[in-house]
């Protein structure tokens, strides 16, 4: 098939430039289309997330007004439970202590004083015996005592052998039972 083209070449020109403007009159025509499309999206979108952003910070408000007192409650009780086993693990059993050294402490001996300083654990001892005998069987039991150690008597606790007031220094070891 012959096509045949009566139009003049400045008509065909004006005919070219007409159906280009009309492809571009319709690319913005759905570039505009899009682009609205596109911004009533964006917008409905906007819209839900801040909706459901201010749901959200209502929750968040009601839950730390309704939990807020429980939780102050938890710290107050983690805290006690802290206090508590500070005490615990500074606990000492005196009982036993003493009751271990009275056990130690032999006939014929008095004890007159006992200054104990548990920051340093240091044990001062201070008595009576009626012999030297008596006097060197509770320093041998007091050596024996396992919570007593590095034992220092001065001499003079030896030399009179009748009505001895004695004192002696040592360390205290109470992480034994």
């Amino acid at each position: 098939m012959i096509y045949l083209n009566l139009l003049s070449p400045k008509k065909k020109e004006e005919l070219e430039q007409s159906f280009i403007f009309a492809i571009l009159g319709n690319m913005i025509e759905v570039t505009l289309i899009i682009i609205i499309v596109s911004s009533m999206i964006l917008l409905a979108a906007k819209i839900v997330l801040k909706n459901n952003f201010e749901v959200i910070v209502a929750q968040s408000a009601l839950i730390n007004r309704e939990f807020g007192a429980i939780n102050q409650d938890i710290r107050k009780l983690n805290q006690e439970l802290k206090n508590l086993d500070h005490v615990q693990k500074n606990y000492v059993a005196w009982s036993r202590f003493f009751t271990g050294l009275g056990k130690a402490v032999p006939t014929g001996v008095k004890l007159t004083a006992i200054a104990v300083n548990k920051n340093n654990d240091a044990l001062t001892v201070s008595g009576f015996a009626a012999t030297r005998a008596n006097f060197l069987e509770f320093k041998k039991n007091i050596n024996n005592f396992p919570a007593i150690t590095n034992i220092e008597s001065p001499i003079a606790n030896l030399i009179l052998p009748r009505d001895i007031n004695f004192t002696f220094t040592s360390k205290l070891n109470l992480s034994v039972p």
